[in-house]
């Protein structure tokens, strides 16, 4: 029920409107940036085995993460291009522009000595609590600053450990499709064959001609996650439904020899 506004007698009333509900799972009072265009979303998308589609992916739980080795073993203090023996249910990949996953989770390279933490949404207290254990662990007996949203630092030979939950900062896109390779090239500087960026590789990159993304390889052949900050996400949205114009209509028979 609308609630009244009081008013003096004889003055006329009005009902301040009640906000719609929120999507199921969704709490009130968040928003996601695409939240009121996933109908336009899911009618640019043409399913089908040489369809694109195009869906946002709101509200995944992402943590920023840098680990640096103290000691003699690198002259920088930069880790070993090996997945790292760190204390996390989930392996930190050592080779540049890469991911590692278990299950739901995610571990994305961003550089030498950081990483992009990517769990479902909703668990964000869970996944600070377990990057708090593993700093305490690295920690160990040397004491050090706290975790949370902080750091924890090790003994001479140790690591030095920051996290920060960064969830608010982006949201994802999903392109998907047969057609999705084909729409990203259009719109993104990279080299995008199969045998170069397939399943389990990341960039950094521009698209768009403006907008600085992550691009994550997905499970699924010919499908992208965009990590886009929230502020570009409607620009970055506009480039690719433009780019999937063509391909969402006709019968998109026609593929590239490459493919």
């Amino acid at each position: 029920m609308a609630d009244t506004v009081a008013t003096l007698p004889g003055t006329l009333t009005h009902s301040a409107p009640q906000p719609p509900e929120p999507p199921p799972g969704q709490p009130y009072g968040r928003r996601s940036p695409l939240q009121d265009r996933a109908d336009e979303l899911a009618r640019a998308g043409r399913p089908g085995p040489y369809g694109v589609e195009l869906r946002e992916v709101p509200f995944l739980t992402q943590f920023n993460l840098r680990v640096r080795e103290r000691g003699p073993r690198s002259a920088y203090g930069l880790l070993p291009a090996a997945p790292l023996d760190f204390p996390l249910p989930l392996a930190l990949p050592g080779t540049p522009n890469t991911v590692l996953r278990s299950g739901d989770r995610a571990a994305v390279w961003l550089g030498p000595d950081e990483w992009l933490i990517v769990t479902p949404p909703g668990t964000a207290a869970e996944t600070d609590d377990t990057l708090r254990a593993a700093a305490d662990t690295a920690r160990g007996a040397d004491g050090g600053g706290e975790g949370g949203g902080g750091s924890g630092s090790g003994s001479d030979g140790g690591v030095d450990i920051a996290y920060t939950d960064v969830s608010a900062h982006s949201t994802t896109l999903r392109l998907g499709g047969a057609r999705a390779r084909d729409v990203l090239r259009k719109v993104c500087p990279i080299d995008l064959h199969p045998r170069v960026f397939g399943s389990g590789a990341c960039a950094q990159t521009l698209l768009a001609g403006g907008a600085r993304v992550l691009l994550v390889a997905d499970r699924e052949p010919d499908g992208f996650l965009v990590f886009v900050r929230a502020s570009f996400a409607d620009y970055v949205t506009d480039w690719l439904l433009d780019s999937m114009t063509e391909y969402a209509a006709g019968d998109g028979h026609f593929r590239n020899e490459e493919r």
